[in-house]
C-alpha cells in the first residue's frame, strides 16, 4: 500500500513538472522569437550540465536528447533525489 501511494506521488510529480516546462517552454519561445542569442556552448559546463538563467525550461533539448537547465531549483532537487534514491538502493538491497 505504501508502494503504491510513492509510486502515484512520484508519477504526479513528473506529470506536472513536465506539464510546467512545456508551457514555460511556449510561453518563452513565443516572446523570443527573432532574437539572437548566445552561442548554447557557452551555458554547457563539462559538456553535460546546462546552466543558463535566462532560460525558463526545465528540460533543454540537445540533439535526440535533452539535459537539465540548472539554474531551476526542481533540477537540482530531482537529481539529488535521483541519485540519493540511487545511493540508497545500492546500500539497502
Amino acid at each position: 500500500m505504501v508502494v503504491v501511494v510513492i509510486v502515484t506521488a512520484i508519477i504526479l510529480f513528473l506529470l506536472i513538472l513536465l506539464g510546467y516546462n512545456a508551457f514555460v517552454s511556449y510561453k518563452w519561445h513565443k516572446n523570443n522569437l527573432g532574437e539572437q542569442y548566445k552561442s548554447e556552448a557557452e551555458h554547457f559546463y563539462w559538456c553535460f550540465i546546462y546552466y543558463n538563467p535566462n532560460d525558463p525550461r526545465l528540460f533543454k533539448p540537445r540533439g535526440g536528447e535533452y539535459t537539465l537547465n540548472f539554474t531551476r531549483p526542481t533540477a537540482i532537487i530531482a537529481t539529488t533525489l535521483l541519485v540519493g534514491g540511487y545511493i540508497l538502493a545500492v546500500i539497502y538491497l
